[in-house]
């Protein structure tokens, strides 16, 4: 290779993000063995790679290999010697138009539509060498391979810049490459036919471009090194053009400034960022590996230097290239046993994950250079894109590729392993986390890695819907939450809201990005309750003012409850006294409880005496407290005490605290002057002269009771009317002349019960 400073390499790179995938093309492991530098190796079928010692290749830089579709070791080149899956050199393997101080030596292509031919694309050293192709037929040599045809010159005085990628029809591939010194880029067509030997030739501003050519993942861009000269000084520079897959031509060209040499670029596999190693401005050898944001490296000519982020400094990194994980392997040449690694190309900054000397390959060594694969021809080469930002809201999606798993890590710890191309993770919290999907498609897998920042969406409670009286206001106040803003249904946007009205009220608020909605319905009723006048004994009214109702279920504390369908209840109270009612309002799936308290008022007690007959006056005085009742006797008199003349009914009305009764009395006049005679002898001899005993009187009386005892004390008869007579005769025989005792008990209407005893005589 013709050495030239450092100051003098430029480089190029894709900015369009336009996806660009193969159909049976499909590479899987084909690009998953690396053997480069001194017998070095990696496989990249296990994760972490597996370093590999049994490679026969020793070259200072450029190198290339080729598996099948299971990862299994088909050939690999220095670009002068091609060794078979045994490590042997392929039949008519070698001597090859490629140079071992090539930067891109060799570029392996499998071509489109065949299952056994490979096209190997080689350049020479720069200003000097070929640009030549090797065609490989795997059937001969009994599955091993052997070659057909070598070194077909392309293109004199090679620029060591060569890479591919696919046709717009997904089957093509266009191989890119170009000269040193000139202003041309060449773009050579793969067939399923062969090789197209009439190149598409686009013209460049930039004359002296040589080095490492690189082309984007999505394929619509491409990236090589080269210099220009300005006023005298060399000023670093980034070309970048968009290709067309379909033409095959490039346009627009970018040209960004760096004030330290660029050593090497690559895209991360989501063609986010841009990765450089540039020297420092002194020029003292020392090195940074700096990442860009491409988005911000649009215009025609920028600067970009102020727009980097340095993820390691005083290095003596040279050459960098991507794996099949994904991630991007770094060659310093002062530590040749050793590769630094990107573990995450696709995230920001420190998110990237640097480290240094990560990956052992001793006792062998890497020397200068990488294997070159074009990392478009890793058409398995998912992108996915995360949308959400809030906690359980996160969509996942892979948006370019089937997949037939995906694990899922976040930070570094396993999660969840998915099979569908769009999915939700759940269980995660609120936090900033880096999210790595290792995702899987016929035995191949790439890595994907982003950074997501999950927030807690703004806690909202409106409360249960509610059931209020008339008179209430229901508030909802979100001031001192924190809230970015927020939104009801009715357009209102105030924080502090009071609803009195009937309605279904949504607010959704706003906090992070995140949103929450939720819903509050209420309704109002007139709670009042009338109730009529309330006496012990009655038949009570109890209505509530308000019959947009469903039900009521009443409690009245006394021991009994109900259901009403509409809003009166009629109810008997047992007893007097103070009540609590106790309401529950339905309607519309809600419930309103209500109390009422009410008094039941003691009814007025009778204070008349009972019907009763008088002789000639009467004082009727009624016991009443007249602190308590007020009364009025119905004919008009005013004193509650009077004298009663004539028989009839008297009505007392009394009343307390609005509760009333009638209390009445029957009183009848009759002459209470009448005769008792009770005879002392009769001889029932049958004479016709007092033969019987009996008590004579006109008087009427409400008890009479006359008893007759012989003697001895025995008692013989009992009558209960002054009419009846005793004969002498007891028990059907006649009783022996002698005395005998009565007592005579009497009661006449109203007067006191009187009772007389005494002695008869029988006489014979």
């Amino acid at each position: 290779m013709m050495k030239f400073p450092f100051s003098i390499l430029i480089q190029l790179f894709s900015l369009l993000i336009i996806l660009v995938q193969g159909t049976s093309s499909f590479a899987q492991f084909e690009y998953s063995h690396w053997y480069f530098g001194d017998e070095a190796g990696l496989d990249f079928r296990t994760d972490p790679p597996t370093v590999l010692n049994n490679g026969k290749i020793v070259t200072d830089e450029g190198s290339a290999s080729i598996c099948d579709s299971l990862g299994n070791l088909l050939f690999y080149t220095d670009g002068i010697t091609i060794w078979n899956a045994d490590h042997d050199t392929l039949l008519n393997g070698s001597q090859l138009d490629g140079h071992t101080s090539s930067f891109q030596s060799a570029l392996i292509l499998k071509q489109p539509g065949s299952d056994s031919l490979y096209y190997i694309f080689t350049t020479g050293l720069i200003g000097s060498g070929t640009v030549s192709y090797t065609i490989v037929d795997l059937s001969l040599d009994n599955g091993r391979g052997g070659v057909t045809s070598k070194n077909n010159v392309l293109l004199n005085n090679s620029g060591e810049t060569i890479t591919a990628c696919y046709h717009s029809n997904k089957e093509d591939i266009w191989i890119l490459t170009r000269q040193y010194p000139a202003t041309d880029l060449y773009a050579y067509r793969l067939t399923s036919s062969g090789l197209a030997l009439s190149p598409v030739v686009s013209t460049l501003s930039a004359q002296y471009l040589f080095g490492a050519l690189r082309i984007s993942n999505d394929a619509t861009n491409l990236m090589s090194r080269g210099s220009k000269l300005v006023n005298g000084n060399f000023k670093q520079l980034v070309f970048c053009w968009d290709f067309d897959p379909s033409s095959g031509t490039i346009s627009n060209e970018k040209t960004w400034y760096s004030d330290g040499s660029i050593l090497d670029v690559l895209s991360s596999s989501n063609d986010r960022f841009l990765y450089l190693i540039e020297t420092d401005l002194g020029n003292t050898g020392k090195r940074k590996l700096t990442q860009y944001e491409i988005e911000q490296l649009q215009n025609p000519v920028i600067y970009i230097d102020t727009l980097g982020f340095d993820l390691v400094t005083n290095t003596t990194h040279s050459r960098m290239e991507m794996g099949l994980d994904g991630r991007i392997y770094i060659l310093d040449v002062n530590s040749p046993s050793f590769l630094s690694v990107v573990g995450a190309p696709n995230l920001p900054e420190m998110e990237a994950d640097y480290k240094s000397n990560h990956i052992d390959l001793s006792p062998n060594e890497a020397i200068r250079g990488l294997p070159h694969f074009n990392i478009n021809n890793f058409v398995f080469n998912p992108k996915w894109r995360i949308e959400g930002r809030c906690l359980d809201d996160i969509r996942v999606s892979i948006i370019n590729h089937a997949l037939d798993s995906l694990q899922l890590f976040v930070d570094s710890t396993y999660h969840s392993t998915y099979f569908d191309s769009t999915f939700t993770p759940d269980n995660i919290p609120s936090g900033n986390y880096k999210l790595t999907a290792k995702v899987y498609f016929k035995g191949a897998y790439r890595f994907l890695s982003d950074s997501l920042i999950i927030h807690q969406p703004p806690i909202l409670d409106l409360g249960p819907d509610s059931l209020l009286c008339n008179n209430e206001t229901l508030y909802r106040d979100f001031t001192g939450l924190g809230l970015d803003s927020l939104l009801w249904s009715d357009g209102n946007r105030d924080s502090l809201r009071e609803i009195n009205s009937d309605g279904l009220y949504h607010v959704t608020v706003f906090k992070n990005s995140c949103t929450t909605t939720d819903s509050v319905k209420s309704l109002f009723i007139n709670c009042s309750i009338k109730d009529s006048l309330l006496c012990e004994g009655d038949q009570t009214i109890l209505r509530l003012e308000e019959e947009r109702i469903d039900s009521v279920f009443w409690d009245t504390k006394d021991g009994n409850v109900f259901i009403t369908w509409g809003s009166e209840l009629q109810y008997q109270f047992s007893s007097h006294g103070f009540y609590e009612l106790d309401l529950t309002v339905y309607k519309e799936g809600l419930q309103r409880n209500i109390k009422h308290n009410i008094e039941i008022r003691k009814q007025p007690r009778p204070v008349l005496p009972e019907d009763t007959i008088i002789c000639e006056k009467f004082q009727l005085s009624p016991q009443v407290d007249s602190s308590f009742y007020i009364f009025q006797w119905l004919d008009g008199s005013e004193p509650w005490s009077r004298v009663i003349t004539s028989s009839g009914q008297y009505i007392l009305v009394l009343d307390s605290s609005g509760c009333s009764v009638k209390d009445t009395i029957n009183l009848s006049i009759e002459n209470c002057i009448c005769e008792l005679f009770v005879p002392s002898a009769f001889s029932p001899n049958y004479d016709g002269i007092n033969d019987s005993f009996s008590v004579y009187s006109d008087c009427d009386f409400e008890r009479y009771e006359l008893i007759l005892f012989n003697r001895w004390g025995e008692k013989m008869l009992t009558y209960y009317s002054p009419s009846v007579k005793w004969s002498g005769e007891y028990k059907g025989a006649m009783c022996q002349s002698g005395y005998y005792v009565y007592t005579l008990t009497t009661k006449k209407k109203g007067e006191e019960i009187k009772f007389k005893k005494g002695i008869i005589y029988l006489l014979e």
